[in-house]
C-alpha cells in the first residue's frame, strides 16, 4: 500500500541523526511528525510526487545540517516550517515546479539573518531564485545613523561627526543582528516582523560618550518604507583615546619571502587627538622594509617612527609595512614579534595617587646565560605581595617573591640551553601580571612563546608574535595562545586572538567567501574585536554567538593560477567570560564558503582553563625526565602526564610539609587527575613509584 502520511509516529520529538523522506509516492502531507522538533543532521524531502505542501513539520525548530527540498513535483508552498528557526548549514530548494510560495516567516529568517549557502532555482516563480524570495519576503530597511553631537544640543546637524566602527544592535521579531558602521557611520538592517523592535549602541555610555537615547524602540507600522533612526552621541571628557591593533600575518616565511604588517589607530575619545605618532618596534636583524605606505619619520635601532596628524573622534588612519624575511640567518621555527604604540601630543594623563609597575625584560648573553630583569618603574614601593615564576619550556622552573623600590631592579640569571624561558611576574598592586619571554639562546625550542598568553593590551599599545614556518595548511584556524600541552592549558581571564585560513584550491576564481563561526558559550560576545585580514571585509554577529565575516567582492584566484594569491586569512581577539573554573574547554570551529559552495569545515581548536604546576625535582644526571604536572597552585585539581610511556601500575603518594602521608593513589594508565577535595593549602610533595621501582618527587602548592 501507498504511504500518504506518518501517522503512528506521533511521540517522536528527535532525531540525532539524517532524516531523509523520498520515493512517497502517495504522500501528501507529513502528518504524524506533528511532535518532531529536532533533527540532529540532514533533513531531505525529495522525490514525492503528491507532497504539495510540509504540513506535519509544524514542530520542527531545529535541523543540524543541511536542509534540502528537490524535486517534489506537487509541491506549492512551504507550509508546516512556520516554527524552524536554525539550519546548521546550507539550505538548497530547487526543482520543485510547482513551488510559488517561500514566503513563510521562518524560511525568509533563515535566508536572511541565520544561513548563509542558499540555492533557490528550477522552481516556480516567487521562489525560482534568492533575489525573487528576499523580495516575497518584504523586509522592511532599517538604516542607523550614528554621530558625535559634537555642538551637545541632541540634535543631528552641522557640526557632527560620524560615528565610524561603533556597533549597532537590532533585537526584535525573532531577530538578534549586531554590525558595525562604515566610515559614514551608518548602519543597515533588514527587518522581517511587523512587531516592535529597538535598537542600541551595545558599547555604550562610556567615559568619553554619553547618549542622547540609549535605545530607540521602533513600532514598523508607523513606516510605509524605510526606517530611519539617529543615536547622538554626546562628548563626556575632553580627551582623545587612542587604540591601537598590530596586524600580522597568521606565520612569517623564510629566506626571501614579503607580507605586510599593518598597524591602525582609532581615536575613541571625544577630543580631536593632536599630533598623532605611531612607533612600531621590529625584529630588523632578521625583516627588511621595503616600503611603507606613510613615509617613516625617523628611526631609533629597532622602532621606527610615523607622524600621522591629527584625529578626529572616531577617525582611524592606518601604516602598513611591506616587509621582507633576510636570508643571513637561518629563521625556520623561530617566533618573531612585533609591537606598536601610539600618542597623540594632548593625551590626557589622569592624577593618580603614587603606584608601582614592574616591567620585565630579557636577554641572551653570549648564547650561555639567560638574563631576566625586574624593574619598578613606577614611583612607588610594590605594597602588596609580588611574586614572579620562570617557566622552561612547558615547567615550572622556579617561583620566588619580590618587591621593589622606586626605579630598583632585580636580576635573575639561568643557564643557556636552548630552552625557551618564560617570566611571568605581577605588574601592579593589584595583581596584574606581565610577562615576558625569549628563545634561541643556545639552541632553538621551537613553537612555545606563542604557546602562552601573550603581554597585550587593549590600549595604545598592541604586542603580537608569530613562528616562521615552511609549510602552509588551507583552511584551517589556529589560536595564540596555542595552550600547554595535549590539553592546551590557558589562564583564565586572558584574551584569546583566532585566525581563520583560508585557500581556493577549486578550479575557478572565487568571487566571494564567508566565513562562519559560532562562538563558544565560554566567551564574551561583546569584546569581539575585529582584527587584521587579508582581503577588505565586514562583519555580522547574527543571534548572541554567530559571528560572519564576509570577503565580497573578492576574487580569489584558484590555487591552480596562483598559490599566494589564493590564498586569504581573518584575525579576530575575543574574551574569555569572567573566573571560568578550571577543567573549562573552549572549543572553536569555522565554517569556510566559497562562493556558494558546501562549506569547507576547519580543525577545531580547544582550550582547558587551568595553569601550570610548579616543577618536578631535576632528574638523575644521564636521565630524563618521565613526568609534568599542569594547574599550579592548585585550585580544585591538577593534571599529571608522563612524559613517554611508562608500562604498568603507579603508585602517588601526596606528603604535607612535616612528612605526614594524606593520600595515596593508583595510576594505572599515563595520566592522573588529582582532585583537591578536602585538603586545606599549603605546600606538598608528592612521589610517584612505578612497576620498574623508579620514582618521580616534587611539589605542588595548594591555593588558600
Amino acid at each position: 500500500p501507498l504511504v500518504q502520511n506518518f501517522t503512528g509516529f506521533d511521540s517522536l520529538q528527535s532525531i540525532g541523526s539524517n532524516v531523509l523522506i523520498a520515493l512517497g509516492y502517495g504522500l501528501s502531507d507529513l502528518q504524524g511528525l506533528n511532535q518532531l522538533h529536532t533533527v540532529g543532521g540532514n533533513l531531505t524531502v525529495r522525490f514525492n510526487n503528491e507532497l504539495t505542501n510540509l504540513a506535519g513539520l509544524d514542530g520542527l525548530q531545529w535541523v543540524g545540517g543541511s536542509l534540502t527540498i528537490f524535486q517534489n513535483l506537487s509541491l506549492t508552498s512551504l507550509t508546516g516550517l512556520e516554527q524552524l528557526a536554525f539550519v546548521g548549514q546550507s539550505i538548497a530548494v530547487n526543482n520543485n515546479p510547482a513551488l510559488s510560495e517561500c514566503d513563510i516567516y521562518s524560511f525568509c529568517n533563515l535566508i536572511l539573518n541565520v544561513v548563509e549557502e542558499i540555492i533557490l532555482d528550477n522552481n516556480a516563480p516567487g521562489c525560482n531564485s534568492l533575489v525573487e524570495a528576499e523580495s516575497a519576503c518584504n523586509t522592511q530597511p532599517v538604516h542607523v545613523r550614528i554621530v558625535a553631537d559634537v555642538d551637545e544640543n541632541c540634535q543631528a546637524g552641522a557640526p557632527d561627526l560620524p560615528g565610524a566602527g561603533v556597533w549597532a544592535r537590532l533585537v526584535g521579531g525573532g531577530q538578534i543582528n549586531t554590525r558595525e558602521a562604515g566610515i559614514d557611520g551608518i548602519v543597515s538592517f533588514g527587518y522581517l516582523s511587523d512587531a516592535p523592535f529597538f535598537l542600541a549602541l551595545p558599547q555604550y555610555p562610556n567615559e568619553h560618550w554619553s547618549l542622547c537615547q540609549d535605545t530607540i524602540w521602533v513600532d514598523p507600522s508607523g513606516f510605509q518604507d524605510t526606517i530611519f533612526a539617529t543615536f547622538l552621541l554626546q562628548p563626556q571628557s575632553e580627551c582623545p583615546e587612542l587604540i591601537t591593533d598590530l596586524g600580522l600575518p597568521p606565520t612569517f616565511r623564510g629566506c626571501l619571502s614579503e607580507t605586510d604588517i599593518d598597524v591602525q589607530v582609532r581615536n575613541t575619545g571625544a577630543a580631536v587627538a593632536e599630533a598623532v605618532q605611531i612607533s612600531v618596534l621590529l625584529p630588523l636583524g632578521v625583516l627588511e622594509i621595503i616600503n611603507t605606505s606613510i613615509p617613516i619619520t625617523f628611526q631609533n635601532g629597532d622602532t621606527l617612527f610615523f607622524q600621522t596628524g591629527n584625529l578626529l573622534p572616531f577617525e582611524a588612519v592606518m601604516v602598513s609595512l611591506r616587509v621582507r624575511t633576510q636570508c643571513d640567518t637561518f629563521l625556520y621555527g623561530q617566533t618573531l614579534c612585533a609591537e606598536a604604540f601610539s600618542t597623540a601630543e594632548n593625551d590626557c594623563m589622569p592624577e593618580m595617587a603614587p603606584f608601582s609597575e614592574i616591567r620585565l625584560s630579557t636577554q641572551c648573553i653570549d648564547d650561555e646565560m639567560v638574563q631576566f630583569t625586574l624593574r619598578n618603574i613606577g614611583n612607588a614601593p610594590t605594597q602588596s605581595p609580588h611574586d614572579f615564576v620562570i617557566i622552561e619550556d612547558e615547567v615550572i622552573l622556579l617561583m620566588d617573591d619580590f618587591n621593589l623600590n622606586p626605579n630598583e631592579e632585580r636580576t635573575v640569571d639561568l643557564p643557556a640551553n636552548g630552552s625557551t624561558y618564560r617570566m611571568e611576574a605581577t605588574r601592579f598592586d593589584n595583581g596584574i601580571l606581565t610577562a615576558v619571554a625569549l628563545e634561541n639562546c643556545g639552541g632553538l625550542t621551537p613553537g612555545l612563546i606563542t604557546t602562552y598568553w601573550l603581554d597585550q593590551e587593549y590600549g595604545n599599545r598592541d604586542f603580537d608574535c608569530r613562528e616562521v614556518a615552511l609549510a602552509y595548511d588551507p583552511n584551517q584556524k589556529t589560536a595564540i595562545p596555542k595552550g600547554v600541552g595535549e590539553s592546551h592549558l590557558t589562564a583564565a581571564n586572558r584574551p584569546i586572538q583566532y585566525t581563520i585560513e583560508f585557500q581556493n584550491t577549486g578550479t575557478d576564481t572565487a568571487f566571494r567567501v564567508l566565513l562562519r563561526d559560532v562562538l563558544s558559550q565560554h566567551l564574551d560576545v561583546n569584546t569581539f574585536r575585529p582584527g587584521f585580514s587579508s582581503h577588505p571585509y565586514s562583519w555580522e554577529i547574527r543571534g548572541l554567538d554567530t559571528l560572519n565575516v564576509l570577503f565580497f567582492p573578492i576574487e580569489l584566484p584558484d590555487s591552480n593560477v596562483n598559490v599566494a594569491g589564493s590564498q586569504g586569512f581573518f584575525t579576530f581577539t575575543i574574551d574569555q567570560k569572567p573566573d571560568l573554573p578550571d577543567g573549562t574547554v573552549i572549543e572553536n570551529t569555522a565554517d569556510i564558503v566559497f562562493d556558494y559552495n558546501p562549506p569547507i569545515v576547519t580543525n577545531t581548536v580547544f582550550h582547558t582553563i587551568g595553569e601550570l604546576v610548579v616543577n618536578l625535582d631535576e632528574p638523575a644526571p644521564g636521565t630524563k625526565p618521565r613526568w609534568k604536572v599542569f594547574a599550579n597552585p592548585v585550585k580544585e585539581s591538577a593534571t599529571f602526564q608522563a612524559i613517554v610511556s611508562i608500562p604498568g601500575e603507579k603508585q602517588f603518594e601526596l606528603f604535607d610539609a612535616a612528612g605526614r602521608k594524606v593520600r595515596t593513589d593508583r595510576i594505572d594508565g599515563q595520566e592522573f587527575l588529582f582532585q583537591r577535595k578536602e585538603l586545606p593549602g599549603g605546600v606538598y610533595f608528592f612521589r610517584i613509584a612505578d612497576a620498574q621501582g623508579r620514582s618521580a618527587t616534587g611539589k605542588i602548592v595548594i591555593a588558600e
